[in-house]
């Protein structure tokens, strides 16, 4: 009984080795043997079906892949309403903070947001974080053209949707644009 149980981690352990491949398909079966003087030998099987997975290489990505990539994203998003862009502004501000004022004209968001302290982070840094997180969620939509919010006391942070970026997860906005803008 060892060695059939042997054998079988064996052969499992020699086909993940070698080439990848997925698993279709595993069965067992039991089968018991009874044998002279009244000993029972059960032996279990196993049936494993697998397809080799075809490797694809690494795609470099340009700048032309990236300027394809957005476009064809651009015209598969859905166009955003007054009342989704409001749902998505109050879904990720903190629960303290205040929306003070929002307005959606010609494509321009404006916000208002009247921050609540906090003894772990700057100011600056929930501007960011509260910025990048509402944006990322509204790069989902199209029918705007600029978000432009206004943090009480610590600063405004205005980016177009011109300056997206684009990489193997998504659309965003560069931290780069997002910190330099705070003023």
């Amino acid at each position: 009984m060892k060695k059939l149980a042997i054998l079988l981690v064996s052969l499992l352990l020699l086909t993940a080795c070698g080439t990848e491949q997925e698993l279709i398909e595993s069965t067992a079966t039991t089968e018991v043997i009874e044998e002279s003087g009244g000993m029972k030998k059960t032996i279990t099987t196993e049936t494993v079906e697998t397809a080799e997975i075809e490797e694809i290489g690494d795609t470099e990505i340009t700048d032309e892949v990236i300027e394809d990539e957005t476009a064809s994203m651009a015209s598969d998003l859905e166009p955003i309403t007054f009342e989704q862009i409001e749902a998505i502004v109050l879904d990720n501000t903190g629960i303290n903070d205040k929306l003070i004022a929002f307005d959606v004209t010609d494509g321009n968001i404006h916000v208002e947001i009247d921050m609540a302290p906090d003894e772990l982070f700057p100011p600056e840094d929930l501007a960011i974080a509260r910025y990048t997180v509402i944006s990322d969620e509204l790069l989902y939509y199209n029918g705007w053209t600029r978000l432009a919010m206004e943090f009480v006391g610590t600063g405004t942070i205005s980016v177009d949707t011109s300056e997206a970026e684009m990489n193997e997860y998504g659309v965003y906005f560069p931290a780069e644009a997002i910190e330099e803008d705070l003023y």
